[in-house]
């Protein structure tokens, strides 16, 4: 008797561990997609700054002419300076969560950090992260899920809100 009413306990804390792994696991795949948004943006500012730069070595100085050819010319260089120290501020957010998910695997410590790094800095397939680790498939994924574990624990002692979908199980 004592059994069944433990099993309801156990299979609840189950489905909460499972929901926060699901939650941990979908926090960290947003490295990839962060990482790549910030260099977009960044080859998009490398092309402005060309831009700007073909345009002023473009446009000399004796080409000008009257003075209002000489504003529109340098409006048209301000504009264009002015566009391009907005961009910091555009990749900034990009940047800031990609640090923050990299600090979380960072601190999970020993080879489950290592395989959380492999996973989901890196890339890597889970074939060639068992072929790195030199674990079984099946290892790797234990080995996984108690990762995730240890990263929804970071988390939560970092103050980092795990994603909307925690919220809306726990409610």
């Amino acid at each position: 008797m004592n059994k069944a009413i433990t099993k309801p306990a156990a299979a609840a804390e189950n489905i909460e561990k499972n929901s926060t792994a699901a939650a941990v696991k979908s926090y960290l795949k947003q490295y990839r997609k962060e990482a790549r948004s910030a260099k977009a943006m960044l080859r998009e500012y490398q092309e402005e700054r060309r831009l700007l730069k073909e345009y002023i070595g473009s446009t000399p100085r004796r080409a000008w002419g009257t003075a209002e050819e000489k504003s529109k010319t340098e409006e048209k260089k301000r504009d264009i300076a002015n566009g391009l120290n907005e961009w910091p501020n555009k990749m900034r957010p990009a940047l800031e969560k990609s640090a923050e998910i990299k600090r979380i695997i960072d601190a999970v410590p020993g080879t489950e950090g290592e395989l959380l790094y492999k996973r989901y800095i890196d890339g890597l397939t889970w074939d060639k992260v068992a072929e790195d680790l030199q674990y079984s498939i099946t290892g790797v994924h234990a080995m996984h899920s108690r990762a995730l574990n240890k990263a929804a624990e970071i988390m939560k002692a970092q103050g980092v809100d795990l994603p909307e979908m925690i919220r809306e199980d726990s409610n």
